[in-house]
């Protein structure tokens, strides 16, 4: 029995058997392009000492090139066309470094009691030059130390301070009090660095007698490091109370 193969069907095989015998060729000249030019490139190690992979990959994905992080090993494996090997070098170079350090600020801030009595108080020698410009600003005879607290925090955070006044006048009970500011670190002068406290309260309720007593201290200061300053005053009847800090940054 003979086959008939109809002119429609041979034109279509013949067709076929073109575009696959030209596709063949074609994909192979651009795989074989593709490789020669991987060919070229060239293959660098770095040792990563800080960054991390969300770094690495911002630093690289600006490149053309094809990389492995090994987190555990610290290690960089980078290939890419050898003529941008040396701005990928320079680049890590520059953005593997540590993160600045936030300072820390220690603050010590002194409470003291300014009264007209006559006492003799002994003060730590910090507070004798301090309270020496005090007597010759104020009335008051006496100058005694309250509370003296420490406290540490660190650049732009919010600092508090909580604890109780043992004052000693008739009729007072033992205060409590609470002290909270934001500290800000900046450059001054001769490189000497201030710490800025913003938004800084001082407050506490004292009743002596039958007599309420608010006492409210807002400001902002500003303390050179090593220094001390006196912040605020807040009558206290006849009496006073006040702040004194002083501030030592940690790096």
């Amino acid at each position: 029995m003979m086959h008939v193969i109809r002119p429609w069907r041979l034109v279509g095989a013949l067709l076929l058997g073109i575009f696959l015998t030209a596709g063949h060729p074609i994909e192979s000249a651009a795989q074989q392009a593709n490789q020669n030019e991987t060919e070229e490139w060239e293959t660098r190690v770095f040792e990563i000492e800080h960054a991390g992979r969300d770094e690495v990959n911002r630093i690289l994905d600006m490149f053309e090139a094809r990389w492995t992080f090994d987190e555990r090993l610290k290690t960089l494996l980078v290939r890419s066309p050898g003529n941008i090997m040396p701005a990928i070098a320079q680049v890590v170079e520059r953005f593997d470094v540590a993160a600045p350090r936030t300072p820390s600020v220690e603050l010590t801030m002194h409470v003291l009691l300014a009264s007209g009595e006559e006492r003799e108080d002994l003060l730590p020698s910090p507070l004798s030059d301090v309270v020496d410009q005090l007597r010759g600003v104020f009335p008051y005879r006496s100058f005694r130390l309250l509370e003296t607290a420490v406290a540490r925090g660190v650049d732009r955070e919010q600092l508090s301070i909580q604890g109780v006044l043992p004052l000693q006048i008739e009729g007072v009970r033992h205060p409590a009090y609470m002290m909270r500011g934001t500290l800000y670190v900046t450059p001054g002068t001769d490189d000497a660095r201030v710490v800025r406290f913003e938004n800084f309260i001082f407050q506490s309720s004292v009743r002596i007698g039958g007599e309420q007593h608010d006492i409210q201290i807002m400001t902002t200061i500003e303390i050179a490091e090593g220094q001390q300053a006196v912040v605020g005053k807040a009558s206290v009847a006849d009496n006073a109370l006040i702040l004194v800090m002083s501030t030592r940054l940690i790096d």
